[in-house]
């Protein structure tokens, strides 16, 4: 089952789920990122991936690309398939760390494969920029069920058909 972003509204410690699925710091609220660090050294993956969306966007506060990955690398390790899309990305463009084009790759296409819908976009996207068919078909296919989660991911689908 193909999902959004959600996992962290279901799962991780009160206070911490809510931080995740923003997706972002207040800057009017340094404490938040106090919080998210202390969830953080806890091994909480949720608050591990808030968190490092925020410092690779400098999102209420110092934009740190090296930690942010390191932080997403714990959690994908951590079982969170969406941290497991975000360090796809940031391994493929090189953020924070070298490019590995080919473990980006892996990354990408286990997050798809665990349900993270926007995974499943970037892979498909991948796949039919290649021009290759048989990739163009396996685009498709990650892309159809997109449907099933609403309009906006559909759209993007239909665009492709």
């Amino acid at each position: 089952t193909l999902r959004g972003m959600e996992a962290c509204t279901t799962e991780g410690a009160p206070g911490v789920a809510e931080a995740a699925a923003a997706e972002s710091l207040a800057a009017d609220d340094p404490s938040r990122a106090e919080r998210l660090g202390a969830a953080c050294d806890l091994g909480n993956p949720c608050a591990s991936h808030a968190l490092a969306v925020a410092l690779e966007s400098g999102t209420g506060v110092t934009a740190d690309p090296v930690r942010a990955r390191s932080l997403y690398e714990g959690a994908c390790d951590r079982e969170l398939p969406q941290a497991c899309w975000r360090l796809a990305l940031v391994v493929r463009d090189g953020i924070g760390g070298d490019a590995d084009p080919t473990r980006a790759r892996t990354l990408l296409d286990g997050a798809c494969g665990a349900g993270t819908a926007a995974a499943c976009v970037d892979a498909a996207m991948r796949d039919e920029a290649s021009g290759e068919r048989d990739a163009i078909v396996r685009a498709l296919e990650l892309m159809a069920p997109l449907c099933d989660l609403g309009p906006i991911w559909c759209h993007r689908t239909a665009d492709r058909m």
